[in-house]
């Protein structure tokens, strides 16, 4: 459900607006707004070009304690570490000091003293890690242009040297070929017959050459290169002077001894910052709420005595924060509710549900935040959902495995991705589901369940007269998912007075009791007799679906009154996914009788895996498809924006830590200090 929200004015004297502001970030139950009524704003002139300056100073200082925290991610590249993310580490709750003991121009000297050093050991892990990735690159190339001229890789410096030849490596791209004809044409008009040219593609991306001529002919190959933009590849300053074969050995040895220098060096600025870590985090904690108070201070109004803010809180905590505020100033504050709030469509919106509907928030919210004063739809789909999804699954076996692997993967991925520990109900509730309507249908593995001896308390999906009944549930659960979200949507008009839409969803709701009704005679459980009244639903459905739809309204009426039976009609898929999945299982059931015993078995539980794969996330899809497009059109309003209570850390803010703030550290003009 939503809450509703109450919005609140707070007055109080000039001079209390540090204190007020410390208790509200405190108390994190007040979103601030921009404040109104005519009055000028806290901020302006050279304080508000001050408060700019702290401003900055403040998003500096939390960037570098964010970048010196997540430099402890490196711990990853070696035995032993435990690292903590900088977004977890840094973006806490709660500071681990009192931040009112925390100044920005402490922490900018600690930050200045201690960053050298940092630096200085980060350098050192980066140049290592560049050598690493440089030599990684010339070894692979290097042994590719050895395996063009073999001969090369059984010369020695000495050798060369006693040759007088040179050998220069050529990395081309993979589109070079007729570079390296143009190349041989060249080399020939200016070499004759002294020299050697062989080349072979490296990898996807080039094309690697070998050039072997005489030292005395390096001037006029080197210019020769230049002059055509053919890109060498020159040897590291300790390798340039070695054969190609020499390079690759040292290259691999050097390769060999980096991971333990690294390792080193990464153990190292472990050590440097690691005493810091627990500091720093509670100094950006600090840090962060002055920033947001700052923030904060740019939405109050005031006067020459007086401040007022504006903002949000849940109505049933309108006498905490009153009495909080009272507490805190001694009485010297008033708390107003406005009562414009109540009819704000722009509200923020705070959703809370139970216990059991709470982890299908996050569904709702991937469609879209509902608007305020709208319906929230988290409670019925936690019901229809899972029903849904274990309708058409309906297998014990199948929804036994499903439950088993969602609970051993919450308990393995919750702590690293709690957004899948937050949604996993949602699986566990489709996988009991799930047996339970196999229970009903009698199946398990398919018809294996019927030859086990497993009784079905209704009737077996695999059977030729369970077509219709099937049919007739998933149209008849449509009809109950339709009509509920036509009811919502009739509360919604008349709550938000929209008449258009309060007819229009009227007579769509009075024209669909009319076709049920009539599919009622027609399948002969109704009399005839009561043909007269469908008849009448039916054309004043039309007619206030029509009148709705205004000028066109001959045209959308009929099309939206015939999109309205298609939403029930789309339910069918209810009955088409559970059929579909329980004759694969049939079909695997009977394909593991066939041939070899292990070969049947074989490829039976590759068509149970394959099936339990389609029944996790088939009707998964299929079941949120239902909701959103046939239910949710019927009734729901998007475009909310989330509750953001001051205090309350906020997604991408370097601000909203929940913390207090010094009064010192507060800017204002001179004129309205007290």
């Amino acid at each position: 459900m939503l809450v509703p929200l109450a919005k609140v004015r707070i007055i109080g004297r000039s001079g209390d607006l540090d204190q007020a502001l410390d208790a509200l970030h405190r108390l994190r139950r007040v979103e601030l707004a921009p404040a109104d009524g005519g009055a000028a704003s806290w901020s302006g002139g050279q304080g508000a070009r001050v408060q700019d300056r702290h401003r900055d100073q403040l998003r500096l200082l939390i960037a570098t304690l964010d970048a010196l925290v997540g430099l402890r991610g490196d711990d990853l590249e070696h035995p032993g570490g435990d690292p903590q993310p900088a977004a977890d580490a840094a973006r806490v709750h709660g500071p681990a000091v009192d931040p009112r003991a925390v100044a920005r121009d402490a922490v900018a000297r600690e930050l200045a003293a201690l960053t050298p050093d940092v630096e200085a050991l980060v350098g050192a892990v980066e140049v290592l890690r560049s050598e690493q990735a440089v030599l990684r690159r010339y070894v692979a190339l290097l042994s590719g242009l050895l395996e063009l001229a073999p001969e090369l890789a059984m010369l020695e410096e000495r050798e060369l040297a006693a040759l007088r030849l040179t050998t220069v490596a050529l990395l081309l791209s993979s589109e070079g070929a007729r570079v390296v004809e143009l190349l041989d044409e060249a080399l020939s008009e200016i070499l004759g017959e002294r020299f050697w040219l062989l080349s072979a593609p490296i990898d996807e991306d080039g094309i690697g050459c070998v050039l072997v001529h005489p030292q005395d002919d390096a001037e006029a190959v080197n210019r020769l290169l230049g002059q055509e933009h053919i890109r060498h590849v020159p040897l590291p300053e300790p390798y340039a002077r070695l054969s190609l074969r020499t390079s690759v050995e040292s290259m691999q040895r050097r390769l060999a001894e980096l991971p333990a220098e690294l390792g080193v060096a990464q153990t190292r600025l472990s050590e440097q910052i690691g005493p810091y870590v627990e500091s720093w985090t509670a100094q950006r904690a600090a840090l962060s709420a002055q920033l947001e108070q700052l923030d904060a201070l740019a939405l109050a109004g005031a006067t020459e005595r007086t401040f007022h803010l504006a903002g949000w809180t849940p109505r049933t905590d309108m006498a905490g924060v009153t009495s909080s505020l009272e507490g805190e100033l001694g009485g010297r504050v008033v708390v107003e509710e406005l009562a414009e709030g109540r009819a704000d469509h722009d509200a923020p919106v705070l959703m809370r549900s139970s216990r059991a509907a709470r982890p299908f928030q996050p569904l709702v919210r991937f469609f879209d935040t509902p608007r305020s004063r709208s319906v929230d739809p988290t409670g019925l789909m936690a019901i229809f959902l899972p029903l849904m999804f274990g309708l058409m699954v309906a297998d014990v076996a199948y929804g036994a495995i499903l439950l088993a692997l969602v609970l051993v993967a919450r308990a393995r991925l919750s702590p690293r991705y709690p957004a899948f520990g937050q949604i996993s109900p949602v699986l566990i509730a489709g996988a009991l589901w799930a047996i339970a309507f196999g229970i009903l249908f009698g199946e398990a593995l398919g018809n294996a369940g019927e030859r086990l001896g497993m009784p079905a308390l209704w009737l077996r999906r695999d059977s030729s007269q369970a077509v219709v009944p099937l049919l007739v549930l998933a149209v008849s659960i449509g009809a109950v998912h339709v009509v509920l979200g036509l009811v919502l949507g009739i509360w919604q008009s008349h709550r938000d007075r929209d008449r258009r839409e309060l007819l229009g969803h009227t007579g769509t709701l009075v024209f669909l009791a009319g076709a049920f009704l009539l599919a009622g005679i027609v399948a002969g459980l109704l009399p005839a007799a009561a043909t007269t009244p469908i008849a009448a639903a039916l054309v004043g459905g039309l007619v206030a679906v029509s009148v709705a739809g205004g000028a066109l309204g001959a045209i959308t009426g009929p099309l939206e009154l015939l999109g309205a039976i298609t939403n029930v009609l789309s339910y069918l898929r209810l009955a088409a996914v559970g059929l579909a999945s329980v004759y694969l299982a049939v079909v695997a059931n009977k394909l593991a009788g066939v041939g070899p015993i292990f070969m049947g078995i074989l490829i039976a539980a590759f068509l149970h895996a394959l099936n339990l794969m389609l029944a996790t996330f088939t009707p998964s899809v299929q079941a949120l498809r239902l909701h959103y497009v046939e239910f949710f059109g019927k009734f729901f309003l998007g475009g909310g924006r989330p509750f953001a209570p001051f205090g309350v850390p906020q997604p991408g803010s370097p601000s909203g830590v929940a913390t207090g703030l010094s009064s010192s550290d507060m800017v204002r003009p001179a004129s309205v200090r007290e």
